[in-house]
């Protein structure tokens, strides 16, 4: 018959789930690290596509600078300015695909869908595998990295690059 030790401090105890509401909100800014800084290192470009009905006027940002007044897309927060690459994977049908050239690889560039069903998944294999960043997002103490590591597991399903 074999006993635990009682001092055994380092071995897994429990591995424990816990369900967590996350808002559309809190995943633009996750967007927004990730595009304005924390991810522009490995990707290329980003290409936008639109769901039949949707055109690149939905995404629109109001306006009545420089000349008349512009109304906002109907797809666009009142009273908030994001920039169409951190909406339109959320509208349904709509996503984008950003491109990624591996520099030391002699391979084509290789391009990843970003939607509303990566988004979710990423951030479940962010809260899984990255359990520190995903710790700093919900605390609101989330950075570029943390941001790069999100779009990174929603694309690649891990934290590939830095």
């Amino acid at each position: 018959m074999t006993t635990a030790t009682l001092n055994d401090s380092k071995s897994t105890f429990a591995t424990i789930s816990i369900p967590t509401e996350v808002s559309e909100g809190r995943v633009r800014d996750l967007l927004c690290g990730a595009f304005e800084g924390g991810s522009g290192y490995w990707i290329s470009s980003v290409t936008k596509h639109y769901a039949e009905g949707v055109v690149a006027e939905d995404f629109k940002v109001e306006s009545d600078i420089g000349g008349p007044y512009t109304p906002a897309g109907r797809f666009t927060l009142e009273g908030d300015y994001w920039p169409s690459v951190m909406l339109i994977p959320f509208v349904q049908g709509c996503y984008l695909t950003l491109t990624v050239e591996d520099e030391v690889d002699s391979d084509p560039p290789k391009t990843y869908k970003l939607d509303r069903d990566t988004m979710k998944r990423g951030l479940e294999i962010m809260a899984a595998n990255e359990p520190k960043h995903f710790a700093d997002f919900l605390d609101e103490n989330d950075d570029a990295h943390t941001a790069d590591v999100f779009l990174q597991t929603c694309l690649f399903g891990e934290a590939i690059y830095g």
